[in-house]
């Protein structure tokens, strides 16, 4: 393994995109204004890199003339930034980790994890293979997987389309579109004005604030239907339209904790 380090000055907002055909890529707070990469892998794979700069951006891809996986072969990436950058991930192969605040978030990967801490903007995460964990999203969750488990702990607005693999929302605050053909769902707390879920086969859990009035629509064709929503004296605070459609499987509506 070769090891290559790269300091470039970078303007704020800054946007850092990755487009590599495989391994494994970290985002970590870095220095106001400073980006630094390090990337470990063959010499013939960092020779294929090219890095194209702004004043505000570095993007990284494979030479245009070589895009063969066997050419640039697997390629670490630790990649040190300011606080509060968009960042962008095209990868073939391998996991992604931001362990630091970041606006903007547009991950795709064919098949690894990704995880991150804070997004303080939009994400836009795709994964053919592979868990996906989101901390906070404070502003549009956009989320596709093939194969995995989806867990989003807070968000504001949320779109979610997965194939096979449990969903776990901790907090819904507004808006909520889930599409499922196999695995459980669950929604800790959804406190916003609409919660749409339909699942082919798979358990469904739904906790509802105190004071929430719910205009639900609910549809199982095999499954049992549980309302455990307790009597509440508590101030009204809106309303929110609640629409459940299951194929196979148990639907369960709650007082969120």
């Amino acid at each position: 393994m070769t090891e290559r380090i790269e300091t470039y000055d970078i303007a704020s907002p800054a946007t850092i995109a990755l487009h590599l055909h495989a391994g494994d890529i970290r985002f970590k707070k870095g220095s106001s204004g400073k980006v630094v990469l390090k990337f470990d892998g063959s010499a013939k794979g960092l020779d294929d890199l090219q890095v194209d700069t702004t004043s505000d951006s570095v993007t990284v891809r494979t030479n245009s003339e070589r895009k063969r996986r066997w050419v640039s072969g697997s390629i670490n990436v630790i990649a040190t930034i300011p606080e509060n950058s968009n960042i962008i991930v095209k990868l073939g192969s391998g996991d992604v980790y931001a362990s630091l605040p970041v606006v903007n978030a547009e991950i795709h990967v064919g098949s690894g994890d990704i995880r991150t801490e804070d997004i303080k903007g939009d994400a836009e995460v795709k994964v053919g293979s592979g868990d996906i964990r989101l901390g906070n999203v404070a502003g549009v969750a956009r989320i596709s997987s093939a194969a995995g488990d989806v867990r989003v702990d807070d968000t504001t607005e949320v779109t979610v389309t997965t194939a096979a693999g449990d969903l776990f929302l901790g907090s819904v605050s507004e808006v909520g579109r889930i599409k499922s053909a196999t695995g459980d769902i669950r929604v800790g707390k959804h406190s916003g004005t609409d919660l749409s879920i339909k699942t082919m086969s798979g358990d469904v859990h739904v906790g509802l604030v105190q004071g929430l009035t719910v205009n639900a629509s609910v549809k199982t064709l095999s499954g049992d239907f549980r309302n455990r929503i307790r009597p509440s004296s508590a101030e009204r605070i809106g309303t929110t339209k609640l629409t459940i459609t299951s194929f196979s499987g148990d639907v369960t509506l709650s007082t969120a904790r």
